[in-house]
């Protein structure tokens, strides 16, 4: 039985072909990585500016914010 990659059987691709796109999907795998870990890091940043730094409750900026909403 013929393994398929990308809906394209092992006889439809060269050597090349495989390869190129095993790079591409391995690329596409560590950026959406990155965007995760991106995204996950926005969250902590977002939630540090909207805090006080000296006392745990909102700061003026979260404040107007949920004002806003």
């Amino acid at each position: 039985m013929d393994q398929t990659l990308l809906g394209l059987s092992a006889t439809d691709l060269t050597p090349r072909a495989r390869e190129v796109l095993m790079t591409l999907m391995a690329e596409v795998e560590a950026l959406r990585r990155d965007l995760e870990r991106s995204h996950q890091r926005i969250s902590e940043l977002e939630k540090l500016a909207d805090s006080d730094t000296l006392s745990p409750i909102a700061n003026r900026r979260a404040f107007v914010r949920e004002l806003t909403r």
